[in-house]
């Protein structure tokens, strides 16, 4: 309990130490940023550090922090903090009441998922392993980047800005890493909530044009609150399948016929609450793509923010989740931001006062740190604010014009830039798995699949859309300009199936090897492959049409709007734009993953969908809340209520997950003494199930120096095998094989070191083992059942060690050797 309340308290300090930077950078929303300063303040604090660490003029530790914090709100307060009526004192002294709802919805969220966690702390299975590794391989890390625990002698590779804020609120504040790593995953929760609740807020006041009525209005809490539930706790569809199936509602054919995988393997237990284990997995698998060579099933992740909360996982999509909020904020910004309806006759004067700006730096910053968070998420982000500054242009005008191409291109080339150079350090440090952008040939998503997962979304956003389509005065126009956006949709899979028959035809090792899944020969493949990607989308057409249609409508309706000058109703077009925005993005990442997929080693669509799924989420969640709020705002009585009934019934079956999953994963709420629940502290439960273990990591961390290499066990994926390195961020021979693979893109030097810990373990020879203890500098040897289990060590191949070290620690069968004769 006192580490989650100073945990918040640090969190409330950091926000108030930035809070005058944040009004003044966001100053053109209607909350003037509040909603969002604890996001901003954190990439405000962290980001001088990590640079600082990383250039080698700072380290990593507590007066450091307590310093940059402590200069940030120096700073803030001394030179930014306004005068007058536009003070941050001033704005806080008028909005007090806002600002106690805000800081209310925070900690609500903050505690009741606090509440939830408590029940299911623990920090094993899945990748819970790796990411506490990442967060324990900061916290040992003088400087930046961090060591990776799991490949002695290398920096991680991967993105870990996310890691590097949670470990600096815990270095702060003195929170143990098994504490603080639920703490950031409660923190991610609650900061998402708050945000995107800020973003509907905004963008409804913003829409509201009569001062009068808005200062009246609850729609901007009533559907900020809306907002909260579409992103963080509503699941997709699969729940109330789920519930309907092991309820016997409806025949085995029809559940059949979804091709849900694995559900057809459960045994209907006559209740509507699913009862084989981890049945709440299947929502994130909801997809179901087929091998073609063979027909087996090919696994594709289609995760949203509650089942990854459910999860647990503290990985980078959940860390991003409210910096991705936050760089929507900024869009937002420069969508409310006045521009003046004159270009001044000189282009480079117009240049300095629209894009060469001091104003430009906090976008740099956001959408930068997206790269550094999940670097999925600086291309889709960052795109959304050049289009916004793009629009802003476009609505001031009404008109395109080669100026406003040439300052947006110009916005959104600097923006990117500035973007990657606040950054350098971190990419100087990173691989990627990534191989290029492939066609996805043979799958195509089923339209029933793809409505579970969206169903909620697209009715909102389909709604939305027709009725901005029956309010237009020129309808006949509407269609043309429907008809004129389709085209490109419909063009794109004509334009890459063309471009993969040109890429095949110059590529014989292409060709060899879809020759062997095609079985043709490889001098037939273009048109072999051809003929497979027309086939599967002759055969599911679904997704596709929807898609091309709604997207083409969308971007229709977002023309027309943002070519209405007329000043009745001109702040409300204005959101309805910035909504139709984020939809027509969300829907273009949805269609784009039928055709193309980015290559990696799983050579599937699998990540790809993943990452884009989780980003059309929040940017599908947002639009559905504000088309919901224009149809109440805009439509009779009798309309509203049909339309509402609707959509509740939607958003009923879409809380038939958490109804069912929250609870069974949190064992119902019930204190569990073996597992020592409730608890916040992750590595609890290991002093029960592995005490020997725990009392050698116990050890660990009193007694070995933190720049030491050990070794133990090399890991099974997703297993408990690397406990030291997890728990500690003593840097290991090697950890998880194979995810080193995944973000190094090879295995160069997993590979032999994988056969060398055998050896270290197996060999008899004594002078053997040396030579390979001396060749990975380890000063520690771990050797407990885990290795004795996989190694088949005997008493003898155990001794040895004492041989080449000294025996430092015993507990029953787990021992540690010190092997450096320098320690």
């Amino acid at each position: 309990m006192l580490y989650l309340f100073s945990w918040w308290l640090l969190i409330l300090f950091v926000s108030f130490a930035a809070l005058p930077v944040t009004l003044r950078a966001l100053r053109f929303l209607p909350d003037r940023g509040y909603a969002f300063a604890k996001p901003f303040a954190l990439l405000l604090w962290v980001y001088p550090f990590w640079l600082l660490a990383s250039l080698g003029f700072l380290q990593n530790n507590f007066g450091v922090l307590a310093f940059l914090l402590g200069a940030l709100a120096a700073a803030s307060w001394g030179l930014l903090r306004g005068s007058g009526e536009h003070s941050a004192i001033a704005w806080l002294r008028a909005n007090w009441k806002y600002a106690l709802v805000v800081e209310g919805v925070f900690l609500a969220a903050y505690l009741a998922f606090a509440y939830f966690r408590a029940f299911n702390p623990e920090i094993s299975n899945t990748e819970k392993p790796m990411e506490f590794m990442f967060l324990n391989s900061i916290l040992q890390s003088q400087t930046f980047p961090p060591h990776d625990a799991w490949l002695s002698g290398f920096a991680i590779s991967y993105y870990y800005l996310g890691y590097v804020i949670v470990a600096a609120l815990a270095k702060l504040g003195g929170v143990p890493s098994a504490y603080a790593f639920n703490l950031g995953l409660i923190m991610t929760f609650a900061l998402a909530a708050t945000s995107v609740f800020g973003l509907l807020y905004n963008l409804v006041r913003h829409a509201q044009a009569d001062a009068a009525a808005m200062k009246r209005s609850r729609a901007p809490y009533v559907f900020g609150a809306l907002a909260v539930f579409l992103l963080l706790v509503i699941g997709n569809l699969e729940g109330a399948f789920e519930a309907g199936y092991n309820a016997g509602i409806g025949s085995r054919e029809f559940y059949a016929s979804l091709n849900l995988h694995g559900l057809e393997e459960v045994q209907p237990s006559g209740a509507f609450q699913p009862q084989d284990g981890w049945w709440w997995w299947r929502a994130s698998r909801v997809l179901n793509d087929i091998n073609p060579n063979g027909g087996g099933h090919v696994e594709v992740i289609d995760e949203f923010p509650l089942f990854s909360f459910l999860l647990g996982d503290l990985h980078p999509h959940v860390l991003a989740l409210p910096f991705g909020v936050l760089a929507l904020a900024f869009a937002l910004n420069l969508i409310t931001r006045p521009i003046a309806k004159t270009e001044s006759a000189d282009l480079i004067s117009d240049w300095r006062a629209q894009v060469l700006t001091p104003r430009l730096l906090p976008s740099m910053l956001v959408v930068g740190a997206l790269g550094m968070l999940n670097t999925w998420d600086i291309v889709t982000y960052g795109i959304v604010v050049a289009a916004a500054f793009a629009l802003a242009r476009y609505r001031a005008f009404g008109k395109a014009s080669g100026r406003m191409f040439a300052m947006s291109t110009a916005h959104f080339l600097i923006l990117y830039l500035g973007a990657i150079i606040l950054f350098l350090p971190f990419y100087f440090s990173f691989a990627s798995q990534a191989r290029g952008i492939a066609p996805n040939i043979f799958n195509r998503t089923p339209l029933a699949q793809y409505l579970i997962m969206f169903g909620l979304f697209i009715f909102a956003v389909a709604s939305f859309s027709a009725l901005l389509f029956w309010q237009q005065k020129d309808r006949k126009r509407a269609l043309v300009e429907i008809a004129q956006f389709t085209l490109p949709f419909l063009a794109t899979p004509l334009v890459i199936a063309g471009l993969g028959i040109v890429v095949l035809s110059s590529s014989p090792e292409l060709q060899n090897m879809l020759a062997g899944v095609l079985n043709l020969a490889p001098q037939d493949t273009p048109l072999g492959v051809a003929r497979a990607f027309a086939g599967t989308l002759l055969a599911r057409p679904g997704t596709f049409i929807l898609l091309t249609l709604l997207s083409a409508s969308v971007a229709a309706l977002g023309r027309l709007n943002a070519t209405n000058l007329e000043s009745e109703n001109a702040a409300r077009r204005n959101a309805v734009v910035f909504a139709l925005l984020l939809a027509l993005v969300g829907l273009i990442l949805t269609f784009g993953v039928e055709f193309l997929y980015i290559r990696d080693t799983f050579e599937s669509r699998m990540n790809t969908v993943f990452k884009l799924y989780y980003q059309a989420w929040l940017l599908l969640a947002v639009a559905a809340a504000f088309g919901a709020y224009y149809i109440w705002q805009t439509t009779r009585v009798a309309s509203r209520m049909v339309w509402f009934s609707a959509f509740g019934a939607l958003m009923f079956l879409s809380l038939v997950y958490p109804f069912f999953a929250l609870p069974d994963r949190a064992n119902n709420f019930q204190a569990d003494a073996r597992a020592g629940t409730p608890t916040l502290d992750g590595w609890v439960w290991v002093r029960g199930a592995f005490p020997d273990d725990y009392a050698a990591i116990e050890w660990a961390r009193a007694h070995i120096p933190r720049d030491a290499v050990i070794v133990e066990a090399a890991g099974r994926q997703y297993s408990f095998d690397n406990r030291v390195s997890v728990a500690t961020g003593l840097s290991t021979v090697l950890g998880w094989g194979g995810h080193e693979l995944q973000w190094r893109g090879n295995y160069d030097q997993a590979g032999p070191r994988e056969q060398d810990i055998e050896q270290i373990y197996r060999a008899r020879d004594a002078n053997e083992t040396r030579a390979l203890l001396d060749k990975y500098n380890v000063a520690y040897v771990i050797v407990g059942n885990i290795e004795r289990d996989k190694y088949q060590m005997t008493p003898t191949l155990v001794n040895k060690f004492a041989q080449v070290g000294e025996l430092v620690f015993e507990q029953n069968s787990m021992r540690i050797y010190r092997v450096d004769a320098s320690e």
